[in-house]
C-alpha cells in the first residue's frame, strides 16, 4: 500500500460547542429556546468547565501542536469554546475560563497550555442553522470583534456584518 506524505492531506477534527445556557434551560423546557434572554447564548458554568477539561486534553495529547487553524461559527458559545480551547491565556482569562480550571493544574501549567495557539476563523457558513429560535440567532459581528479583538478573524461570506437574523439569504 502506498504511503501518503503528511503534507498532502489534512485531518479534520470536529468539535461541538460546550454546554450553553440555552442547552441547560432547554433540558427543563422548550420555551427558553424562543426567549430573547437566550439570544446567542453564552456558555454555562458547566460549559466553561468542559472547555477547561478539553483545553487540558488538547494540550496533553499534543493535538494543540498539530492544529493549523480553528474554524468556528460566529456564535458566542462557539467562539467561547474555541478561544477557551485554542486561544491564548489572555483571551481565556477574559472569558473567565481559567478561573474554572481544575485544581490539579497550577499557574505554570496554565501558561504552558497557551504557549502555542492556532488562528481562529469565524465563518458564517459554519452555523448549524439560521432559524427562528432565539438561541440560533447571533449578535452583531462588531460585538464579537470587541470581545475577541486579537483572537478571531471573521469571514462573513455573502452575509453582512449584521446579526444574521432570518432563515438565510435567498438564492437568485
Amino acid at each position: 500500500m502506498d504511503t501518503i506524505a503528511a503534507s498532502s492531506h489534512k485531518i479534520l477534527h470536529l468539535v461541538r460547542h460546550a454546554e450553553g445556557m440555552h442547552n441547560l434551560e432547554s433540558d427543563k423546557s422548550r420555551d427558553p429556546l424562543t426567549s430573547f434572554e437566550f439570544l446567542d447564548a453564552q456558555l454555562s458554568s458547566l460549559g466553561r468547565l468542559q472547555v477547561v477539561a478539553e483545553r487540558k486534553h488538547v494540550r496533553e495529547t499534543g493535538l494543540l501542536d498539530e492544529v493549523e487553524v480553528v474554524i468556528v461559527s460566529p456564535m458566542t458559545r462557539t467562539l467561547e469554546t474555541a478561544v477557551g480551547m485554542f486561544g491564548g491565556k489572555e483571551q481565556a482569562d477574559a472569558l473567565d475560563v481559567s478561573s474554572c480550571q481544575d485544581s490539579n493544574v497550577n499557574s505554570n501549567q496554565t501558561s504552558a497550555i497557551f504557549n502555542s495557539r492556532p488562528p481562529i476563523v469565524a465563518y458564517e457558513l459554519c452555523r448549524e442553522r439560521m432559524g427562528i429560535l432565539e438561541c440560533d440567532k447571533r449578535t452583531n459581528i462588531s460585538q464579537y470583534r470587541s470581545r475577541f479583538p486579537t483572537t478571531t478573524k471573521f469571514k462573513l461570506g455573502q452575509l453582512s456584518s449584521s446579526n444574521g437574523y432570518g432563515r438565510g439569504k435567498k438564492r437568485r
